[in-house]
């Protein structure tokens, strides 16, 4: 059974959300500030959290950007701020997705079960330089590991599995969020420009009005494989590199699904109940 880590300062919605996920099959939990889903993420290692930006002691950026140096599980964001800023911020910091509040119980279990469906592909490689393995979801750039989160995973896959065509923004999200993604494309924007800073600006290319595409660039590109070992990887709370590389879970290789209608109604939740917006 996979896990849901959920973690809010308002206990009536961290309760209603807890519910709607273990309806959904999780085993869930709940803590109530930052510093708890740090400790409870590296002792008990989710599958998932549903984490609040607005925390007490660490924010939901700050607990992100720490399970990120050990933990490899799918992370969506709940914010009661809609500014941009905070969208930015929190997907950079390594969340999968995100939610503003007010929102449906029900749409966030369609969010989370389309993370969650993402089928197995077989090792992929695709050019001299650049190699994806879907086994064990690790992508190499000239040998050398690149940290990549599942969306920037999922959308690098994707366009590997196409490489110099044009993959469109609405495919990649087909793709990658899944059918049931209910937003905007700006989020593929957004993962676009992190998995660039991170692979290299030349490998993907943007083709406006239409989408991307992976080319490999002549010569050397810049990006973290360019790097020495240890400069720039993602760091701790006291801003030094992590020593331990992020767990990934065996079985947690999802990769990109193909399209399909998103339903109209998720007939096994619980009834409707919109959860009330916090801070």
């Amino acid at each position: 059974m996979d896990k849901a880590l959920v973690v809010d300062d308002e206990a009536d919605l961290a309760a209603v959300v807890t519910s709607y996920l273990r309806q959904a099959g999780f085993a869930a939990r709940t803590v109530g500030d930052g510093t708890a889903a740090v400790n409870t993420a590296r002792e008990w290692e989710p599958d998932l959290i549903v984490l609040d930006l607005g925390l007490p002691e660490l924010d939901g950026i700050e607990v992100c950007r720490q399970v990120r140096a050990f933990l490899d599980c799918y992370i969506v964001m709940l914010t009661a701020r809609v500014d941009e800023i905070d969208l930015l911020k929190g997907l950079s910091a390594g969340a999968d997705d995100y939610l503003t509040k007010p929102f449906s119980p029900r749409e966030l279990v369609a969010r989370v079960r389309a993370l969650f469906r993402r089928p197995r592909r077989a090792p992929l490689a695709t050019t001299g330089r650049l190699r994806l393995d879907a086994a064990q979801r690790r992508v190499e750039l000239d040998g050398r590991e690149l940290p990549l989160t599942r969306t920037e995973f999922g959308i690098l896959t994707a366009l590997a599995a196409r490489s110099g065509e044009v993959v469109g923004r609405e495919d990649l999200l087909r793709e990658v969020w899944g059918a049931e993604w209910v937003g905007d494309t700006h989020a593929v924007d957004v993962h676009i420009a992190n998995l660039r800073r991170k692979v290299g600006p030349d490998w993907v290319q943007t083709v406006r009005g239409v989408g991307f595409r992976l080319v490999e660039p002549p010569g050397d590109s810049p990006g973290w494989a360019d790097r020495p070992p240890g400069e720039g990887s993602p760091a701790t709370a006291s801003g030094q590199a992590s020593a331990q590389p992020a767990k990934r879970r065996p079985d947690a290789v999802r990769a990109p699904s193909l399209g399909g209608s998103p339903p109209s109604s998720a007939a096994a939740d619980p009834p409707d109940a919109a959860a009330q917006e916090g801070s």
